[in-house]
């Protein structure tokens, strides 16, 4: 009831501006669909300018760049992966659950929830940009990074207590709890830096291989390209746009490597250094 009465100011007002609005009347689920988070989209996560950035290259995604942009930064990622290789409190849950089902709702109808909430929730036929989920779902994700920076505080700080006890065994048991995160963490930093390290320099091999996917998600739905649905794509156009792509990537995994530096620190037990690293 007290939630209610609080939502109230904001509640109250937008019933009656849509008693006004052309969205008073049932929507259509196209009409509600649109900006929905394109699965591309879902690389930016890594690489915010993969598909363009309107500072050097223009975007070439569908929709637009602001709505589909799914950068959270790079080193936030890295501690995200760690809490979940890692964590195995209740809170890793209350984040994950929320938060992916944030991931689906801004999906839209690329995903099964917005659908059958059109269907049978009210309320769900009057706004449309599904890809806004992300703001809220961005929430968990810096909770989720919180809590990889808190592993790391915490191994580094039980791996300098026990070393001073002369505990062997159980630093090494420690030690091995960030195995799995740092073979992650590796796979996100170097793949990202050989394929932006390739892009960069024009290996001919890569570069038909960007051609290709290049020209394949321009092939996707071109209706939703609202940035060249009068443009012509030219042969520079996808040399620039190779380039602007093999750099992201090369930062990308420069900052994931910044994270799998400060979980090599944390198994050698220098807290201040894993600080460090992270900032």
């Amino acid at each position: 009831l007290l939630g209610v009465l609080l939502s109230g100011i904001q509640m109250l007002p937008a019933l009656e501006l849509l008693s006004m609005s052309s969205r008073r009347d049932h929507l259509s689920f196209e009409w509600v669909s649109q900006y929905s988070l394109v699965p591309e989209s879902l690389f930016t996560i890594l690489a915010p300018d993969l598909l363009g950035s309107d500072v050097g290259v223009t975007y070439w995604g569908r929709w637009n760049l602001w709505e589909m942009s799914c950068y959270m930064g790079a080193v936030g990622f890295g501690l995200m992966l760690l809490s979940l290789a890692t964590s195995r409190r209740k809170l890793l849950w209350a984040a994950c659950i929320p938060g992916g089902i944030l991931l689906l709702f801004a999906l839209g109808d690329h995903g099964p929830l917005l659908r059958f909430c059109y269907t049978f929730l009210p309320g769900f036929d009057l706004f449309r940009v599904p890809a806004r989920f992300l703001a809220p779902a961005s929430l968990f994700a810096a909770l989720l990074a919180g809590m990889g920076v808190d592993a790391l505080l915490e191994t580094s700080a039980r791996v300098q207590s026990l070393d001073k006890m002369w505990q062997e065994d159980e630093i090494d048991q420690t030690r091995r709890r960030l195995l799995l995160p740092m073979i992650l963490l590796i796979a996100f930093a170097v793949g990202p830096l050989a394929i932006g390290g390739s892009l960069l320099v024009g290996l001919s091999g890569m570069t038909d291989s960007w051609v290709r996917f290049m020209n394949w998600i321009l092939s996707i739905a071109p209706n939703e390209r609202l940035y060249f649905l009068n443009k012509t794509i030219t042969t520079d156009f996808i040399l620039e746009a190779m380039r602007e792509a093999g750099f992201t990537l090369l930062l990308s995994g420069l900052f994931v490597g910044a994270a799998l530096l400060a979980t090599l620190l944390a198994r050698q037990g220098s807290k201040a250094m894993v600080i460090t690293a992270l900032l």
